[in-house]
């Protein structure tokens, strides 16, 4: 093993932890401003359940034959849309891996319409 390996290691290391660091917090709802505690937790309820965000998603593997599975993929990921979008509406600026998650499904949800057009 070369003598530099342990500090290329540290280097590698260094560098993930400062991006970890200099990233922006995630939001938790007791920074919502513009809704009650209460009420943004009770929409981040909404976001992991087994019939939105937390249920199998993505369309990619799907046959676009399979317009049955499609079309309830489709659903789960409106689903998981309106609820990330309705916690993302208690603040004024929302955190941008809430942005990014959003995006994301946004994403999935054109792959789903795409295959179920096809």
């Amino acid at each position: 093993m070369s003598r530099l390996a342990p500090i290329f290691t540290a280097a590698i290391i260094a560098a993930s932890l400062s991006s970890l660091l200099s990233a922006p917090a995630l939001a938790v709802c007791a920074d919502a401003d513009l809704c009650t505690v209460d009420v943004c937790e009770e929409r981040q309820s909404h976001v992991h359940t087994n019939t939105s965000c937390d249920a199998p998603r993505t369309c990619a593997n799907t046959s676009a034959n399979n317009k049955a599975e499609l079309r309830r993929r489709l659903t789960i990921n409106q689903r998981c849309l309106a609820a990330r979008q309705s916690v993302s509406q208690c603040f004024s600026v929302p955190d941008q891996n809430h942005i990014n998650q959003i995006t994301a499904v946004e994403d999935v949800i054109q792959v789903c319409e795409d295959k179920i057009a096809q």
